[in-house]
């Protein structure tokens, strides 16, 4: 009977640790799999660019702290996303923090990654270079996509929050789209 009762429990419990530790272990192996074909040691794809360049490591803190601040919005889209999930009355706000979550994502990644440099031609050049207005210009139109399709929800919501973290996200994309000369000035 005891051994029954583990081998039940150890089968409850394996999705839980396949959703734990495989996600880390795929990482690795992807860290590993970029240090191989760019010849560069592991070392740069995991330690932290202050620490690697020898550069203070309060620069690009502000950066830093909106990664977080994107995480943790992505973190609370999800969960709500899930506790409303099972109901059939709550389904479309379920589908709503769900977008959202999906579309903090994309942002963080871009954020974190620098994605949409990254495409512009930092590190794809040439036929494979995308302009930075057309990522860019993809994001406004995946926000706008997020805006109509959630609009009844939105409307029937306090949309303050909402509307100052467009505002902001606006005011963000306004600066990226800004020359660097005014910006390093």
């Amino acid at each position: 009977m005891q051994n029954l009762l583990r081998t039940s429990l150890i089968r409850d419990w394996i999705p839980a640790f396949l959703l734990i530790y495989v996600p880390p272990l795929l990482i690795l192996v992807c860290i590993a799999w970029l240090s191989w074909i760019t010849d560069q040691p592991a070392g740069l794809f995991t330690r932290d660019p202050a620490a690697i360049t020898g550069t203070s490591s309060h620069w690009g803190m502000i950066s830093n702290l909106g990664a977080v601040f994107w995480a943790a919005a992505a973190g609370i889209c999800g969960f709500c996303s899930v506790l409303l999930h099972g109901k059939s009355e709550t389904r479309y706000s379920s589908s709503f923090f769900l977008f959202a979550c999906f579309l903090t994502l994309l942002l963080l990644f871009d954020d974190l990654f620098m994605a949409h440099e990254m495409l512009s031609g930092t590190w794809l050049s040439g036929k494979w270079a995308i302009r930075e207005r057309y990522t860019l210009g993809t994001y406004l139109v995946i926000t706008a996509i997020f805006l109509f399709t959630f609009r009844k929800q939105i409307m029937q919501s306090e949309a303050i929050l909402l509307a100052s973290a467009l505002g902001l996200f606006a005011l963000s994309l306004g600066i990226d789209m800004l020359p660097e000369h005014i910006l390093s000035s």
